[in-house]
């Protein structure tokens, strides 16, 4: 179901996150296997404390500023920064929660539910993955659901970099010739993206130039080391049998090269990301610790620890809080074209695993694998759905009531709110009608075997099988039902908050 390309990302993609404690888990490309170290468990647990921490910290301070009568419209705006933040924090922490506690036992879930979509894609599926994406479009909507989410992540934090050198108009840029009574905020669009246009391509062509010649530096090194190891450079591989590993501890030239790589590379996405971060954490908010030192002590030392500290919190909590999001994703597109796999009366009638499959003597069995499976998987990350929920409810009930009570001052920022309440509104319904759909599918699975009843053992077996579900086991189902729920909380919620804070 998954191609190489995407497990030898998903490789690299947790190796790095592991070094900054943002997870635990690791995976083997070439085995295909999780696994786990204690530097990173270590890790993991010390951010989780460190989450802990900030969340009590930020509570505290802003249940000082709970009275917002008599507030100027600056400090509402700092509370509203930080009250959303701070709701922002409990996702990593709830995915920090779920990828720490009993790691061990969540390895050897992933393990077993790799293994066994592998395995289904060896035995029982013929088709390639350009059919498979054409007989059921998870494939493609998953690709661009990460291609947009990366887009949205590169865009923010090279633009949030660029934005801090460009804000001011310097006398070589071309916008320098415009007086300052003609300078519209759409010219200052045009003059940011043309100059982080240059920027972009001025970066990639060094980039490309120093990496064609550090390439041909290593070959070079390499075929001036002894004769017995010039046939490793023979086309057809025919002279030497020499591993990579070999290869670079006879002359380290490769290994150097890829530090090298990766010291540009983490220098390059350093300066990115912490040039987004500046804008937002340059401003001393009422969450920050830093907001306890008086303002005549503030020193540049102390602001710089202050960036970096909070620079750290946000890359963990992001880097954490997308790996949950991925691995449920990418469970997800399995599951729910596989799913569909067990209906005899499918209206399309097109199928990517054999007819053989769904027979008396192998369905059941199938079955009872994706169902454990499912259960185990379901274990581990249905504890974070109704968590996700309380969130996402404080969050549209605080937009809600600020934006009835606070229209006239909260400014610019009462559109930023609107955005983002539609945009985690909008995902959480779509996630509530896609979970749904998985449970209608699975009892109409189960209606469409009747006509299998002939076989008694099949009969019976019918008669235990439980419809599969998203949620935590024997606590809540999410059904189509679930999303009616969800508007309705909502909107009963936001009633009855404007009745209490008296702002009828």
């Amino acid at each position: 179901m998954y191609s190489k390309r995407v497990v030898i990302a998903w490789d690299a993609c947790l190796k790095v996150s592991s070094l900054f404690g943002a997870s635990e888990l690791l995976l083997d490309s070439g085995t295909k296997r999780f696994y786990t170290k204690p530097y990173s468990r270590r890790n993991s647990q010390f951010n989780t404390i460190l989450i802990i921490i900030q969340i009590t910290f930020g509570a505290s301070s802003l249940f000082q500023l709970s009275n917002l009568s008599n507030t100027t419209d600056y400090e509402l705006c700092q509370f509203n920064f930080s009250y959303v933040i701070l709701l922002a924090i409990f996702v990593p922490l709830i995915c920090f929660k779920i990828l720490a506690t009993n790691c061990e036992d969540l390895v050897d879930g992933f393990n077993q539910a790799l293994n066994y979509i592998f395995r289904v894609r060896e035995i029982w599926v013929s088709l390639t993955d350009e059919e498979i994406a054409s007989s059921y479009q998870t494939g493609n909507v998953l690709g661009w659901f990460f291609a947009s989410v990366a887009v949205l992540v590169a865009g923010y934090s090279f633009f949030g970099g660029v934005a801090i050198y460009l804000i001011r108009i310097l006398p070589f840029q071309w916008m320098s010739l415009i007086l300052p009574k003609f300078r519209s905020q759409t010219l200052f669009c045009v003059h940011l993206g043309c100059y982080a246009h240059l920027l972009i391509i001025s970066i990639c062509t060094v980039g490309i130039a120093l990496t064609i010649v550090a390439s041909y530096v290593a070959a070079t090194s390499w075929s001036i080391v002894s004769t017995k190891y010039l046939t490793i450079f023979s086309v057809f591989g025919k002279g030497g049998s020499l591993s990579d590993k070999e290869i670079a501890s006879s002359y380290p030239t490769g290994t150097y090269l890829e530090w090298f790589f990766g010291s540009i590379a983490g220098l390059v996405a350093g300066y990115s990301f912490f040039g987004g971060v500046a804008i937002y954490v340059m401003d001393i908010l009422p969450f920050h610790w830093t907001s306890l030192v008086p303002k005549k002590f503030r020193s540049r030392v102390l602001f710089c620890v202050h960036l970096g500290f909070y620079g750290y919190l946000l890359i963990i909590s992001i880097v954490s809080a997308g790996i949950g999001i991925v691995i449920v994703a990418f469970y997800v597109a399995f599951v729910i074209p596989f799913n569909s796999e067990f209906d005899l009366n499918r209206k399309s009638g097109k199928y990517i695993t054999y007819s053989s499959f769904r027979t008396t003597a192998i369905l059941p069995m199938e079955y009872r694998c994706l169902e454990l499976i499912h259960r185990r998987v379901m274990s581990h990350f249905s504890l974070a759905i109704v968590p996700f929920q309380a969130v996402v409810h404080k969050f549209t009930l605080f937009c809600n009531w600020m934006l009835l009570a606070h229209w006239e001052s909260l400014g610019i920022l009462r559109y930023l709110m609107i955005i983002a309440e539609v945009c985690t509104v909008a995902f959480c319904a779509e996630v509530l009608q896609t979970c749904g759909k998985f449970y209608a599918q699975s009892i109409k699975n189960r209606a469409s075997w009747r006509p299998l009843g002939e076989d008694k053992y099949f009969r019976k077996w019918r008669k235990s099988v439980t419809p599969l579900y998203f949620g935590p086991q024997g606590y809540h189902v999410i059904r189509r039902l679930s999303i009616l729920k969800f508007w309705k909380a909502i909107i009963r919620g936001t009633v009855r908050t404007v009745v209490t804070m008296h702002n009828v």
